[in-house]
């Protein structure tokens, strides 16, 4: 089912994922299904024009077509300063259960 078949109206949408291109081709149409539903509405058209991406000529020709969609953030652009995560666990007691015979 594509997001044209949904009633899910709006004036602009956007899309964070951090998918690689090269994940899998149906979900990839998924994304830009959602962002375009009209240009993407069937699944198999998508993948009839172009395949399994397991080819570098592939990947490349879709690259060109999606790219007014993409925005890409590389390694090297990621702020090196955030102080890594910290976890904290916390243990909890169970709660007393009331069970009714």
């Amino acid at each position: 089912m594509s997001f044209q078949d949904k009633r899910f109206k709006s004036n602009f949408r956007l899309c964070l994922s951090g998918t690689p291109l090269q994940n899998n081709v149906k979900e990839f149409w998924a994304l830009l299904n959602f962002m375009a539903p009209v240009k993407y509405a069937d699944s198999e058209d998508f993948v009839e024009e172009f395949g399994d991406m397991e080819k570098q000529s592939e990947v490349k020709a879709l690259q060109s077509v999606i790219r007014p969609f993409m925005l890409r953030r590389l390694k090297e652009d990621v702020e090196k300063s955030v102080p890594p995560k910290k976890e904290q666990v916390s243990k909890q007691r169970e709660p007393n259960l009331v069970t009714h015979s």
